[in-house]
């Protein structure tokens, strides 16, 4: 994971104000500023009951600049009515206010129990304290107080040839589904990015990362994935229209190609895949840099959301190619992704493939012929020459590939989960308590 640093023009801190449990000591409020007017662009979770942070942050992110975002863990401001939506605005007005900004610069975000009321006033007196505070940046600080059921922290810091650096910061382990962008993850560079390239740019950064995993295929009321650019290093980094809809378009062999780069996290995957990228989309090498980074980083952290998934030992992808199209892929690949069945399977190492044939069969509204499947290289329907032990030893990886083709076009997704254990259902039975 290497040091955590903040690109130029960023700092970050995180103190505890009594949110979490009593008989706590840790962090439970953070932020992170701005020097600068950083351009920014935001996605949010797709939950029809979103928290009161959340409604207040799509407003705010619309103006494509922010200076602050202000974290509170432990108690996740949702359902509570007309109180939790004027805190989550109070929230901004007083922490723009220690700062001598405009509340509209300022992102909140809340996780932790839903539904319990607000510590309002701790919350607010946190942000009044927010300029002191500041005078000592500590971004680990910050790490450790977006974490709730977290088993360790997720950040991931990159300084790139052209002159720019790149962080990434994130939580999450519970309630993640594929369905929006994560729980709650934050991205800063001091590279000059136009507000409408971020708009771009970001939702396809989720969709590739994110948006691809699930651990219990409950999406959260909270998530929210945010990028900040400072412009700090003065490098600037263009992403444009035909940049996203090549990389949306890439056949799937390149897609894995460009994958398996970015999976490796030494300085000789970002170099593949970036001069990859360069090629494939006749861009210039300081934006190419660019994308391949945060992409990186990106994949990083939704990858360490679902290592750190709640009771979980392996991670998995299910690879479904030969689609119809996009949708009929996506609702397969989940329906996999998310079976209970498939991800004890998982855990316990069991090459039972007619799990992974029932998940599609069960996906009703779609027809498809007989689908093919692989763990690893061997085919497990329709049988092939691999023996038991072949596949038990494939299922016994940390990392597990399944592919399912299903010879209907060309369309493919690849997605990412995490096997059920015992664990995840203890910890789930006795979360409030």
């Amino acid at each position: 994971m290497g040091d955590l640093f903040l690109p130029a023009g960023f700092r970050a801190t995180g103190w505890r104000i009594g949110v979490k449990e009593s008989n706590s000591t840790k962090e439970d409020f953070g932020v992170l500023f701005s020097e600068t007017h950083a351009t920014a662009h935001g996605v949010f979770t797709k939950n029809r009951f979103p928290g009161h942070p959340v409604v207040v942050g799509r407003r705010h992110i619309e103006g494509g600049r922010l200076r602050l975002v202000v974290v509170n863990s432990g108690n996740a401001n949702v359902a509570n009515g007309p109180d939790g939506l004027a805190l989550a605005e109070a929230e901004c007005e007083r922490a723009a206010a220690s700062l001598q900004i405009q509340s509209t610069e300022v992102l909140p975000s809340s996780t932790g129990v839903i539904g319990r009321p607000m510590p309002a006033e701790k919350i607010l007196t946190a942000c009044d304290a927010i300029k002191d505070r500041l005078q000592n940046s500590d971004p680990m600080s910050f790490v450790r107080a977006i974490m709730t059921t977290d088993r360790f922290p997720k950040y991931r810091c990159l300084r790139l040839s052209p002159g720019f650096a790149l962080t990434g910061i994130a939580k999450g382990a519970g309630m993640i589904e594929p369905n929006m962008a994560t729980m709650l993850s934050y991205m800063l560079t001091d590279a000059e990015i136009d507000a409408d390239d971020l708009r771009r740019w970001l939702p396809f950064l989720a969709d590739r990362s994110f948006n691809r995993i699930s651990v219990d295929s409950d999406t959260s009321t909270s998530d929210t994935f945010a990028m900040l650019a400072s412009g700090a290093s003065g490098i600037r980094v263009r992403i444009r229209p035909e940049d996203v809809a090549g990389l949306r378009s890439m056949a799937f062999d390149d897609m894995e190609t460009l994958l398996q780069s970015l999976y490796v996290t030494d300085p000789s995957g970002l170099v593949e895949a970036s001069n990859f990228l360069q090629n494939r989309l006749n861009t210039d090498p300081t934006s190419a840099t660019f994308m391949a980074a945060s992409l990186q980083v990106a994949l990083y952290l939704a990858l360490q959301i679902v290592r750190d998934g709640e009771g979980a030992t392996r991670i998995f992808r299910v690879i479904v190619r030969g689609a119809r199209d996009g949708e009929q892929a996506m609702k397969i690949g989940r329906s996999i992704l998310n079976s209970p069945l498939v991800k004890t399977a998982v855990f316990g190492a069991d090459p039972n493939w007619g799990r992974i044939m029932a998940a599609v069969g069960k996906v009703f509204d779609e027809q498809h012929p007989d689908p093919e499947i692989r763990v690893g290289p061997h085919r497990m329907y329709p049988p092939g020459h691999a023996t038991l032990a072949d596949l038990e030893e494939q299922m016994r990886q940390a990392e597990v590939d399944f592919t399912v083709h299903l010879g209907a076009g060309n369309a493919y997704e690849i997605l990412y989960g995490c096997d059920l254990t015992e664990a995840y259902v203890r910890l789930n039975s006795e979360y409030t308590t």
